[in-house]
């Protein structure tokens, strides 16, 4: 393709439709237009390109396109505000039915919005998942505290329980035996390795939900900046759209005001020739009176 041609094909058809920007916007959207509108939204590949895409008007502008295919005329930004007011409305009614105890709200595009966006993730956040590991962690810390704290405790306990076993028996050579001591040690030292495993266990899931927590929070971010951005072109469409409207009114005054000048000199030009038309004619009309008057007057009577 030419490149020069390109932006002014681009030109004549943004004022196009600038042109009917004011009796499109008065036009409600049919049963036949949205279900058909709806029909393009559900592909997979405009389902991709919206998810994957920054500025997605390039995305609408195609669904634009399809939607001419099938005899509807919709602008890129009448069907991306469409398709923003109608996920707006889908979240409210299925938030309002999955809460307990509300009464139950129908609408008929509910069916084929939930069966395009019915199997996304929520977008609610993982923090009372993540307030509980943290309390359970703390409670574990806690625990093997208290273990490290009682040990020493149970260990003197079993020592001056066996000096006083052996008092009586100072004159025998032979040693007692500390069996208790082991046993009395071994049981918090189970404790404390399997509380270990448990806490490194929860160490790894509180990191992953931090890092699921980061990564969702940059994703908000990221779609923040997205509508800003979205925002902003809108803007800048609508602007453009008014210079085009008002462009084109102007050259329509200047057409009609042109048009009002040549009938204005048409019409006296018209006169000019029908007043020089009149005057040709009744000066004709008066040397035709003036000969036959001439030739009917009497004669004068002999003397």
């Amino acid at each position: 393709m030419n490149p020069a041609v390109g932006p002014n094909i681009k030109l004549e058809c943004d004022a196009k439709r600038g042109a009917t920007t004011m009796a499109k916007k008065s036009t409600p959207w049919s049963v036949e237009e949205v279900t058909t509108f709806l029909h393009y939204i559900a592909d997979d590949k405009i389902q991709r390109e919206l998810d994957g895409a920054t500025r997605n008007i390039k995305v609408f502008q195609e669904v634009s396109t399809l939607m001419s295919t099938s005899g509807y005329s919709r602008t890129a930004v009448q069907c991306r505000e469409k398709l923003k007011k109608m996920k707006g409305e889908y979240r409210l009614v299925k938030d309002n039915n999955n809460t307990r105890g509300a009464s139950r709200k129908n609408w008929k595009w509910f069916d084929l919005m939930d069966s395009i966006y019915g199997h996304r993730p929520s977008s609610v956040g993982r923090e009372g998942g993540l307030d509980s590991a943290t309390a359970l962690l703390e409670s574990l810390h806690d625990d093997d505290i208290g273990n490290s704290k009682k040990e020493p405790t149970t260990s003197r306990a079993s020592t001056s329980s066996i000096s006083t076993a052996q008092t009586p028996a100072r004159p025998q050579t032979q040693t007692p035996t500390r069996a208790p001591t082991p046993s009395a040690s071994s049981t918090p030292l189970g404790k404390r390795k399997r509380g270990g495993e448990e806490l490194a266990l929860l160490e790894r899931q509180l990191a992953q939900q931090k890092e699921h927590q980061e990564q969702k929070l940059a994703q908000q971010k990221e779609h923040q900046e997205q509508n800003l951005a979205e925002q902003r072109e809108d803007r800048a469409l609508q602007k453009e759209d008014r210079a085009l409207q008002a462009q084109y009114m102007n050259q329509t005054m200047v057409e009609a005001r042109e048009a009002r000048v040549l009938e204005a000199a048409l019409r006296r030009e018209e006169m000019a020739h029908a007043e020089s038309f009149n005057v040709s004619f009744l000066r004709t009309l008066c040397q035709v009176l003036g000969g036959t008057g001439s030739q009917r007057a009497p004669s004068p009577p002999p003397l």
